[in-house]
């Protein structure tokens, strides 16, 4: 059995796999990463170069309504 610590909320959950069911365990790296950008800029960012799809602006361009 292998015990997997989960982060929950400030703190942490412990996960119970039987070894045969567990593949592999990845680890993010967020709670290390560091920037020197803002949170708005971040946003901003992100906004004004989507993955995958168009701005935001265009998405929206001649629609009356939006949710």
């Amino acid at each position: 059995m292998k015990t997997i610590k989960i982060p929950y909320g400030r703190s942490f959950m412990e996960l119970h796999v039987p070894e045969e069911n567990l593949k592999a365990v990845i680890h993010a790296k967020t709670d290390t990463y560091m920037t020197d950008k803002t949170e708005a800029e971040l946003v901003r960012e992100v906004l004004e170069n989507p993955i995958g799809t168009l701005r935001l602006k265009e998405l929206a361009k001649g629609k009356n309504k939006i949710v």
